[in-house]
This record gives C-alpha cells, structure tokens and sequence, in this order.
C-alpha cells in the first residue's frame, strides 16, 4: 500500500469514526468502521498492518517526515501533536482530519 493510500484510509476512518470510552476519561479513542485507534500515529500503523505494507517503521518514519514538513518543526514522541481526544473531541477529530487532508495533498502535488 502507497503512502498517500494510506492516508486516505486513514482519513476515511476517522471521518466515519465514533468516539468511544474504556471508562478512563469521556472519549478514550475512536471507532471507525473497520479500527480502533487513540490518535493518527495508531491508526498509522494498524492500516499499514493491516495493507500488508512490508517495512512498517519506513511507514511511520515517513509519517513522521511528511508532519515535520507540513508543520514546520520537529515532531517529538513524548508530546502530543494535536488536541486530545480527552480534552476535545470535536476539535481533536477536525485537526487530525485537516492535517490527512494536507498529507493527501503533498501527495497529489507530486511528493512522491
């Protein structure tokens, strides 16, 4: 499965996802239709299990390389990229769902 692939599945799981709850705070993570996922980086790597990509790390690093180039600054595992699911749910959906939107785009306008 290609990068951009990818991306757009991810974004047709999180468009058509609900939030649901473990009992630890409001929304915990998202159900889409097919996955289960806390955030992108999640989603991410169970798509690209799921796609049978062969490197599953040059997935993700490439992720990680494709959000530092969007967002203009190095991206740290320790902390969280975007609104928590926690905090809200509405504005974490519409941030992650915009920044798919911007990794199809790169895509689509010759990146790969």
């Amino acid at each position: 499965m290609r990068q951009i692939d990818i991306y757009k599945e991810a974004h047709r799981q999180l468009s058509e996802a609900v939030p649901v709850s473990l009992g630890f705070h409001f929304h915990d993570m998202w159900q889409g239709p097919d996955l289960t996922f806390p955030g992108l980086c999640p989603l991410i790597h169970r798509i690209a299990k799921v796609g049978s990509v062969g490197d599953l790390c040059e997935v993700l690093i490439r992720f990680a390389e494709d959000s530092e180039k969007l967002l203009g600054r190095d991206l740290h595992e320790e902390i969280f990229w975007f609104t928590e699911i926690e905090v809200d749910e509405p504005k974490a959906r519409a941030e992650r769902l915009e920044h798919l939107e911007k990794l199809i785009k790169l895509y689509e306008d010759g990146k790969e």
